[in-house]
């Protein structure tokens, strides 16, 4: 696995995470702050980079059998904001 493709994996998944958990394990304001953090991060990557990372979601929500996982994947980009390439 290439380093980036490990830190996209590491950030999706920390993602998934904090949109998924149950409210009980995880403050939802707590998640929604983190998950607002990284779509700022995520928005000062190169134009490049953006297209990998979309890329890399197609891909990884063409391998999950979750249809809630594969919708979150398939939209993400969007809701957080990202989807002027």
């Amino acid at each position: 696995m290439k380093t980036t493709e490990c830190y996209m994996e590491v950030v999706v998944d920390f993602m998934l995470f904090l949109e998924f958990s149950d409210p009980a394990v995880l403050n939802e304001d707590v998640a929604v702050d983190m998950l607002e953090h990284i779509a700022v991060c995520l928005r000062k990557l190169s134009t490049d980079e953006k297209v990998r990372l979309l890329e890399y979601l197609h891909s990884r929500g063409n391998r999950t059998e979750s249809l809630r996982e594969r919708e979150f994947l398939a939209n993400l980009l969007e809701h957080l904001g990202i989807d002027n390439m």
